[in-house]
């Protein structure tokens, strides 16, 4: 019994003796050193001791994460989704996460990650691969506002759509993919493949911003908007906005160079709220012979004795402006006559009567010897100024002569004499001017007193009624259309739409128009100025078929900016052109021999309905081509 375990050497019986291992058993009365384990976490047949789920991973090497794959932040490692899934992704992957555009400040974003690519209308045409777009917002001002992708962080390729409505209606109002296109006369100096778009904004309406990759690109952006800000933007004035950008003549100032914006002096070394600038020096004690009730700062100028002085005005002004009046100075308690001066606004004066004065504020002082002086200040009145207004009633239609202005006098003395110089000079004694052309007038008017005014007018001619149309061509019947836009004239307008003599419609368009047909339209303005418009011609495009042996095809129809012009096989001397509405040539092109596609641009085409000819020895071929924008 080497081992002294009490099992005689002869029938121990070696194995695994160690209860925790999987090959244990009791049977063995020595240690073979062959005993095994489970591995953590399992049990000896491979079993996971707990497992929760039941889905054969023990809890404790489960690992946590978006299982989906179709999240940004999904983890193929692991096995447990712990409802994370889209945590990561940014926040304004879609509309209603929106970053909101501030005016005057930019956002550097990155469309490379968490991003996905947008399934919506594009605002401006289509391309190819489009990568992930990001959602931004902003509120309209009610003036012009520029979103612009041309700022130094952008590195990619973008394309900006602008939407009104809201998530779940979008509605397109502009799109953009390279600055300044089609022309591409003014490109971002930034970068040459940036975006921008400008549009007027309906004040409070939120906007919502898509920018994208195009092409492929991924990377970073920095989108900005740029508002128009009316407001003052003298930095000098009391109401300067540094925010503004555009001067809306708002702008206050101090009432004087010697003033703040509160009022206050800028200096005023004695504190006695007169600025420094403004005092009157001399004496301001009321008990001296030479008081002077104007002076606002004591100058140590006072002196005492007997000598008084009063001032009575003569004649005063009759009319402002003139220089007639006259006042006599009278002197008492005067003791030495011989060494009198007489001063006048500090000019020296031989006689106490004084002509010749303007309206205005005086001071007389008298000197009496070296110790004794006497000063008295006195006002002549401005006289009469002679208020002249006027009713202006402007022209009612351009090209009429039925102007008019009636002088109304406010002040003065009748009767009055009137004076209408404009075009013609015109005289009367009642104020009253008729049958005027449209233009500048200065109005002239004198009453009995002598007195004058004058008053520029202007008599206004409002801008020639003018019509424009986008005809509809019918593409089934009863779906014909006529767009019309009013310019000139006075709003609000009258509309009577007629077809063959027969009332259609008082409304502004019209719709579900019989064709092929005319319609004419007459429009009055609230002067009652009348145009008349047509006949504009509906044509009934259903009824115009290919030719057999010109077989081509248009497209994309209806069309934004491009369209092609396909001939399915070899042509010879075909001639290619297209017409608009009222017949006129829009574009034509000779082909001696022609296969394959032309592309036509038609960005800058009136939307409405085109006919595309197609002529040939085989035969002429039409097709109707839409333009919409």
């Amino acid at each position: 019994d080497q081992d002294g375990d009490g099992v005689c050497d002869c029938i121990e019986f070696p194995g695994c003796t160690d209860p925790e291992a999987c090959n244990y058993d009791p049977i063995y009365t020595d240690d073979a050193g062959n005993c095994y384990y489970a591995e953590e976490f399992y049990d000896c047949q491979g079993n996971c001791l707990l497992d929760s789920d039941g889905d054969g991973i023990c809890d404790e090497l489960e690992v946590l994460g978006c299982t989906n794959e179709e999240f940004c932040n999904y983890n193929p490692e692991a096995t447990e989704d712990d409802g994370s899934c889209g945590q990561d992704d940014q926040v304004n992957d879609y509309c209603e996460g929106a970053l909101t555009l501030t005016c005057g400040e930019t956002l550097l974003v990155n469309n490379e990650e968490c991003a996905t690519v947008d399934e919506v209308e594009s605002c401006a045409g289509s391309f190819d691969n489009p990568t992930a777009g990001l959602w931004f917002s902003f509120i309209g001002t009610g003036l012009d506002v520029t979103v612009s992708t041309c700022n130094p962080g952008t590195t990619i390729d973008t394309y900006i759509n602008v939407y009104e409505g809201d998530c779940n209606a979008l509605t397109c109002i502009a799109g953009n993919d390279d600055q300044s296109e089609p022309n591409y006369d003014d490109l971002c100096p930034v970068t040459l493949v940036a975006s921008t778009v400008e549009i007027s904004t309906v004040e409070g309406q939120e906007y919502f911003v898509l920018a994208m990759g195009v092409y492929g690109d991924e990377g970073d952006f920095e989108i900005g908007l740029e508002c128009v800000l009316e407001g003052c933007t003298d930095a000098t004035a009391c109401n300067f906005d540094a925010t503004a950008n555009v001067d809306d003549g708002s702008c206050t100032y101090p009432e004087s160079d010697y003033l703040d914006c509160d009022g206050n002096c800028l200096n005023d070394v004695d504190a006695d709220g007169v600025c420094d600038e403004e005092e009157v020096l001399g004496c301001t004690d009321e008990g001296a012979s030479n008081y002077n009730d104007l002076a606002t700062e004591e100058d140590g100028s006072c002196q005492y004795c007997d000598l008084e002085l009063s001032v009575d005005v003569l004649q005063a002004l009759t009319c402002a402006g003139d220089n007639n009046a006259s006042a006599e100075l009278t002197l008492f308690g005067v003791t030495a006559p011989d060494s009198i001066e007489m001063y006048l606004n500090g000019v020296l004066q031989d006689t106490t009567l004084f002509e010749g004065l303007s309206a205005g504020t005086y001071t007389v002082e008298v000197l009496q010897g070296q110790d004794c002086s006497a000063l008295i200040n006195f006002t002549v009145e401005n006289g009469v100024t002679l208020d002249v207004m006027a009713e202006v009633t402007d022209v009612a239609c351009a090209g009429e002569l039925n102007g008019q202005i009636i002088a109304v006098m406010m002040t003065g003395e009748a009767p009055y004499e009137f004076v209408l110089d404009g075009p013609e000079v015109i005289i009367n004694s009642t104020g009253v001017f008729g049958d005027l052309s449209p233009g500048d007038y200065v109005l002239f008017a004198s009453d009995a007193l002598g007195c004058s005014g004058s008053l520029e007018l202007t008599v206004n001619e409002p801008e020639a009624l003018s019509l424009s149309a986008v005809v509809t061509d019918a593409t089934v019947q009863g779906t014909g259309a006529i767009n019309l836009t009013v310019t000139g004239g006075t709003a609000p307008y009258d509309f009577e739409w007629t077809s063959d003599g027969v009332f259609l419609s008082d409304e502004e368009d019209v719709d579900g128009l019989e064709a092929p047909d005319e319609y004419t339209v007459l429009v009055t303005d609230a002067n009652g100025c009348e145009i008349t418009g047509g006949p504009y011609e509906v044509d009934d495009v259903y009824s115009v078929i290919h030719m057999e042996g010109v077989p081509f095809s248009v497209y994309p129809n209806p069309a934004r900016d491009v369209v092609q012009l396909d001939m399915n096989e070899m042509t010879l001397d075909a001639v290619m052109s297209i017409y608009d509405a009222s017949g006129r040539l829009m574009w034509s092109r000779t082909a001696e021999r022609w296969t394959g596609t032309f592309t036509v641009d038609v960005s800058n085409w009136s939307a409405g309905t085109y006919h595309v000819q197609v002529a040939t020895a085989q035969g002429v071929g039409h097709a109707p081509l839409v333009v919409q924008h």
